[in-house]
């Protein structure tokens, strides 16, 4: 009986070691299938930045060859506008008025019609633009940015449509009111003179009363001769 129950528990242990030897052969052929995978994933990352490496160095070599230079300062300053203006959503004039504790002393980006005149002070200069029915003014200190601006919005011309990139201050520090300082600025859309067309009634009107005023002043010098000659 006892012989009977030694050879059953050997016979146990020896499935349980058996089972625990495969257990570990298959661990090992999991662990080497995924350092081959790894190891083929590094290599397929390596292979692909050498072959866009090599591309942009065949770009490269054909923009200088074709002698396309002006074609790679384009892209170089699209690409230096894109990241200008990245991360800043531009944002509607009313918006910002209408909400300034939510934009106060942050970075915005906003279109608008520059209108009147720039004023110079000591510290910078100031110039307005509007937005519907809002307007709110712009602070700069380099006044080459001016240069840039062609049309002023007034009754004999609308202004230029300017993008306007700056801090937003509900109360500047430093002015001690609401406004916007200038960190850079583009044109959107050119301004042009305006054309102001007169309606036909007030063109016959016109002429209607510089024809009864001729008559008039027709009809005195006529009566004005006839009595000298009257007199004599």
């Amino acid at each position: 009986m006892k012989k009977i129950e030694t050879a059953a528990i050997f016979h146990i242990s020896s499935r349980s070691q058996g089972r625990r030897k495969r257990d570990e052969r298959t661990k090992k052929i999991v662990l080497a299938n995924g350092v081959l995978s790894e190891a083929e994933g590094r290599r397929e990352r390596s292979s692909f930045i050498h072959h866009l490496s090599e591309q942009s160095g065949h770009l490269l070599s054909f923009i200088l060859r074709k002698k396309c230079i002006p074609l790679l300062i384009g892209v170089v300053i699209t690409g230096a506008a894109i990241f200008a203006y990245a991360g800043y959503e531009p944002v509607s004039l009313g918006e910002l008025i209408n909400s300034p504790a939510k934009y106060d002393r942050e970075i915005v980006s906003f279109q608008a019609e520059v209108i009147g005149e720039p004023l110079f002070t000591e510290s910078g200069t100031w110039f307005n633009v509007t937005s519907g029915s809002y307007h709110i003014g712009v602070f700069l200190e380099d006044e080459r940015f001016l240069d840039k601006i062609e049309y002023w919005g007034s009754y004999a011309e609308d202004g230029d449509i300017l993008r306007v990139k700056g801090i937003f201050y509900k109360n500047c520090p430093l002015h001690y009111q609401l406004g916007v300082h200038l960190i850079d600025l583009e044109i959107s859309q050119r301004g042009q003179k305006r054309k102001h067309l007169v309606s036909p009634k007030k063109e016959i009107f016109a002429w209607l009363s510089l024809i009864i005023c001729l008559t008039m002043a027709l009809i005195y010098l006529i009566k004005r001769q006839w009595k000298k000659k009257s007199k004599i």
